[in-house]
């Protein structure tokens, strides 16, 4: 059941950002994970198990320290704001204690995937369209148009272009240790879907402008590559300097 349940959070979670219908997933998503870590206490306390690191102690004590500070300034304090900045840490505890294998994190990160794939077409499809409600502002200098897609600001947009490609690199990642097809669809043609699903992402993010998103980008793309080839990182590193500095304007 809690599986399931992450599977359905996963799933609506990337859908809280859009512009459209943005309060009905918020409170979807929010009540999902309440749910959700209900079922693993009430599983831990059955069982007499529940799986905690110093990490989660860190975590526990510091959502212990902010609900409290909440309560008492509760006036000045917003609910919204509350969840935003506590349900992704949880998240780590949450799904460390419902997460058994490789397998289960896939089927995970798919549902993610699922969940991002939604705006990120709908936001292709308005900026190949020209929508007007997709621009968020034409930068007055330089006259580039800084897009928004379906969600209700350029850094939302761009950074979850950006969550959506880290996603699909852990995902490819996983699947070439599972060689046999899942879902009904071969290894294979996974990799073309997600291939095409990534390139149009990038160019969604090319589109918003946001830079700290691409940044972001840059610096995953870093430390995945130092960890899985660090030759091959610092040949590609060297490369693309070399490119830089040709191509840098004199």
């Amino acid at each position: 059941m809690e599986l399931f349940l992450l599977k359905l959070v996963a799933l609506a979670r990337p859908l809280i950002s859009m512009r459209y219908g943005e309060a009905f997933f918020a409170i979807l998503g929010i009540g999902l994970f309440g749910i959700l870590v209900g079922a693993v206490l009430m599983r831990a306390a059955m069982q007499k198990s529940l799986r905690l690191s110093p990490v989660d102690a860190l975590i526990l004590a510091f959502s212990t320290w902010v609900i409290a500070r909440t309560v008492i300034y509760i006036d000045a304090s917003y609910i919204s704001q509350l969840t935003k900045l506590l349900v992704p840490l949880l998240s780590y505890t949450v799904v460390k204690n419902v997460i058994q294998d490789r397998e289960e994190y896939r089927r995970m990160i798919f549902w993610i995937i699922v969940g991002f794939s939604i705006p990120t077409l709908l936001s292709a499809g308005q900026i190949a369209s020209g929508v007007s409600e997709a621009v968020d502002q034409v930068k007055y200098q330089t006259g580039i148009v800084r897009w928004q897609g379906v969600y209700s600001n350029p850094h939302n947009f761009g950074h979850s272009m950006t969550l959506l490609l880290m996603t699909s690199v852990l995902y490819v990642s996983l699947l070439g240790i599972h060689k046999d097809g899942r879902h009904g669809v071969s290894p294979r043609v996974e990799n073309v879907l997600l291939g095409i699903l990534a390139a149009i992402a990038l160019f969604c993010l090319y589109k918003s402008a946001v830079r700290s998103a691409v940044l972001g980008l840059l610096l995953f793309l870093g430390l995945y590559g130092y960890m899985q080839n660090k030759k091959a990182l610092l040949l590609g590193g060297s490369a693309l300097a070399v490119v830089a500095v040709v191509a840098a304007p004199i």
